[in-house]
């Protein structure tokens, strides 16, 4: 009889539902919002470092709506929906607080050897930095917290390939570059398809000075992007260590590649010009159309230009050019000033002072009509009117 007792009682704890399981279940049917309840009557105090761990992940991982990163919007989803299509919309949905900062860290203090809840720690602050808007921490603090939870788990066997990448993230963010490869290297092991391990390690190499592994893992990184902003930056920083090693043609080609993507970017279009000037390329015009188009009342624009133009040595192109541009802009006074002004830079720089300071004299009437007389161009232009060369 004892016997049968005993066998029965085995059989019915063999068949109790450990409550952490149930949780993993509903986060397996999407109902968020019932896990975390259900973890929060297991663990009411967070006191359990496992059913702990689990509230951070299901947070981090899953919610529609986050504040501060310390209050979490989560549901039940209905078929056909997903956390990245709820993503930041407005609803009704169960809030949840998460305060990691002092329970994550009463945690830690109960249980140091605990490197799974380090782990998800980490991810917590990873996720702060990479989608708080308004947290209460600072980038740096943000970062210094994942990077050093990582760095512990990772050495004590737990990580993965996006734990490696942040620590890899970390140490570029603080410009210690050559600390950084072997995290991406190793995150890249774990999963070559994720294009920012690609994409950060060649921005590491290109610190490094050894542009062909930059260019090689810039390309893997643009080869895997989706997104068209991210696969542009690739692409222009393929562009650049090119230029770095004096092969104009392949930097041309990513610039132009880049330029396609995103369109008329400063930053792109800049470098992208100069070498279509350098290189004679039939794109030259219409480049310098559109970069100057970028804003015609920066002087930054027509500083570029005169750069591009005077290093190589293309200068009266850029005065043909802006004397075409003065009728287009005769309406304009601060436009027309700037075309006047660059044009007598033009001028002294190819030593025709006297037709230079005609050009200054006509800028200095246009810029009459928008600036107040103590304005500092003023100044620039009467140095400029008065100076005699010796």
């Amino acid at each position: 009889m004892a016997i049968k007792s005993l066998i029965l009682f085995f059989l019915v704890s063999f068949n109790v539902q450990d409550p952490i399981q149930e949780v993993d279940k509903y986060v397996s049917e999407n109902k968020f919002s019932d896990a975390l309840e259900l973890l929060n009557k297991i663990d009411p105090d967070n006191q359990n470092p496992e059913a702990y761990r689990r509230k951070i992940e299901i947070c981090i991982d899953n919610y529609i709506i986050s504040i501060g990163h310390h209050l979490f919007g989560l549901k039940n989803l209905e078929e056909g929906e997903t956390v990245q299509s709820l993503r930041g919309q407005e609803g009704n949905y169960s809030m949840y607080m998460l305060d990691v900062e002092n329970a994550g860290n009463a945690l830690l203090d109960k249980f140091p050897n605990d490197y799974k809840l380090k782990f998800a720690i980490g991810k917590y602050y990873h996720s702060m930095h990479l989608n708080c808007g308004d947290c209460t921490i600072s980038t740096e603090e943000c970062i210094s917290n994942f990077q050093s939870l990582f760095q512990e788990s990772f050495e004590n066997g737990v990580y993965d390939y996006n734990s490696l990448y942040a620590i890899g993230y970390a140490y570029v963010y603080n410009q210690a570059y050559e600390k950084s490869i072997p995290f991406f290297l190793k995150s890249i092991e774990l999963d070559n398809q994720y294009p920012s391990s690609h994409y950060n390690l060649a921005y590491a190499y290109l610190y490094m000075d050894d542009r062909q592994n930059c260019i090689k893992y810039a390309k893997n990184a643009f080869e895997l992007y989706t997104i068209s902003g991210y696969k542009s930056d690739a692409s222009k920083m393929i562009a650049t260590a090119y230029q770095e090693l004096n092969d104009d043609e392949k930097a041309y080609k990513y610039y132009k590649i880049a330029n396609d993507i995103t369109p008329n970017e400063y930053y792109i279009l800049y470098p992208y010009l100069n070498l279509s000037v350098k290189l004679d390329k039939e794109e030259a015009t219409e480049l310098r159309e559109s970069f100057f188009q970028l804003d015609p009342d920066n002087p930054t624009i027509y500083q570029n230009l005169l750069d591009v133009y005077i290093t190589n040595q293309k200068v009266n192109e850029l005065l043909i050019y802006f004397e075409n541009l003065t009728t287009t802009y005769s309406d304009k006074p601060s436009i027309l000033g700037s075309l006047y002004f660059y044009s007598g830079v033009i001028y002294l720089e190819i030593n025709k002072d006297e037709k230079a300071k005609d050009k200054f004299k006509s800028a200095k009437i246009e810029f009459e009509k928008v600036y107040d007389t103590d304005h500092q161009v003023f100044k620039v232009l009467d140095e400029f009117i008065n100076d005699k060369k010796e």
